[in-house]
């Protein structure tokens, strides 16, 4: 729904779209304010996703296997995630700078460190 806000110049009028260049340079704007507001606005439930499903596995090992500190377990797992993740190839330049510049996931130290505030046992 936001993105086709920010074509609304370029249907309402389309062949003054391409006499304009204003227009359309202020079009191009428009879509690409319009791209990063709706992706930061979008990426807060992708966090809180995360967060959760972090804080269900270690209540999981908590109550089901005994785990005392959650944290080890998950910090032990992320690293072998990340070697195998450093393994692979990107297929191309533009699956490369979209992580680098878009990444909508937490890093690995906050989730960790959120565990490790809300499940280790003291001691």
């Amino acid at each position: 729904m936001i993105l086709i806000l920010a074509f609304i110049p370029i249907l309402l009028n389309f062949s003054t779209f391409f006499n304009n260049p204003n227009l359309a340079i202020t079009s191009v704007c428009y879509f690409l304010l319009f791209f990063f507001i709706s992706f930061k606005i979008l990426k807060e439930p992708f966090f809180r996703d995360e967060f959760n499903s972090d804080e269900f596995a270690s209540i999981i090992l908590k109550n089901n296997f005994n785990v005392d500190k959650p944290s080890q377990v998950v910090n032990s797992t992320f690293q072998s995630l990340s070697k195998i993740y450093e393994e692979m190839e990107f297929d191309s330049i533009t699956k490369k700078l979209l992580f680098a510049f878009f990444s909508y996931h937490p890093t690995n130290e906050d989730r960790i460190e959120n565990i490790r505030r809300k499940f280790d046992s003291k001691g």
